[in-house]
């Protein structure tokens, strides 16, 4: 799963289709404890290296959780919103408890959707993905072990991708396959990568909270409030989405939206 704070997951898109928009830096979810006041002195000069130093970890973090902005290649965090359109976008699937079910309720309700496929589970469930494929849906690859593509050599996060990639290939998927990082999370090693592969990086501008809220009824109200023209919405592969999607795709639908895959409707920025 890919959970973010919920000051982060609410950020609303920018005003224009392709500005950047770095969202702010929340840290309140790294502890519940009561704050505890400590009152250290420093000297001037170091307590201003120190100032500096936790501004640029600040700076680096809020750009790893960026979705309006990378320094390199192609992304986007929404669709054109020159459409009543929205997609829907499931997340660490295939997964044995749920995704059955998930396509049960696309298909009785002809709806498209792109799935981010997380390679270990693609060979441990290959029905289910070869499902997933057959009946009309994207495949996209979401790594091979879900690991943080953060801060490390280019050689691992090349191994995550590549072989995702292959085994979504050996399915019979032949459109490109786009790629979302695990926890929306990349700096400068990862859209690099990406970039010499020619892959499109694809975030998301309305977080669910499937991955924290375990009310269907929750996960529902909040996508279809939620919802703006373009929103590609966060979803799981889990059994609580499942039973959240027909109030979802119907939700909508009586909101006058329509459902595409990323690909449907594919432009980039960057």
């Amino acid at each position: 799963m890919d959970p973010l704070p919920e000051q982060l997951a609410t950020v609303a898109p920018p005003p224009g289709w392709g500005k950047a928009a770095v969202r702010p830096l929340g840290l309140s979810h790294l502890s519940h404890a009561a704050p505890v006041l400590l009152k250290i002195s420093l000297p001037s000069a170091l307590a201003g290296s120190l100032a500096a130093v936790a501004l640029g970890l600040g700076g680096v973090a809020a750009l790893a959780d960026s979705h309006w902005f990378q320094l390199l290649g192609s992304h986007m965090a929404q669709l054109p919103a020159d459409e009543r359109s929205v997609a829907l976008t499931f997340d660490d699937g295939p997964n044995p408890a749920s995704t059955a079910a998930i396509l049960t309720v696309l298909r009785q309700r002809r709806v498209p959707a792109t799935f981010f496929l997380i390679g270990e589970r693609i060979e441990r469930d290959r029905p289910l993905a070869v499902r997933i494929l057959r009946e009309g849906h994207q495949l996209a690859n979401h790594s091979w072990s879900h690991p943080r593509m953060v801060l490390e050599h280019p050689h691992p996060y090349a191994t995550e991708i590549d072989r995702t990639d292959r085994l979504i290939r050996q399915l019979g998927y032949s459109g490109p396959i786009d790629f979302r990082p695990p926890y929306g999370q990349k700096l400068v090693v990862l859209p690099w990568l990406l970039a010499r592969r020619g892959k499109l990086d694809v975030l998301w501008s309305l977080d669910s909270r499937d991955w924290a809220d375990h009310d269907p009824a929750g996960i529902a109200r909040r996508v279809v409030e939620g919802a703006r023209p373009g929103s590609i919405v966060l979803l799981h592969d889990l059994p609580r989405t499942a039973a959240a999607l027909p109030a979802v795709i119907d939700g909508l639908r009586r909101r006058g939206y329509r459902f595409r895959t990323v690909r449907a409707v594919t432009q980039p920025t960057g």
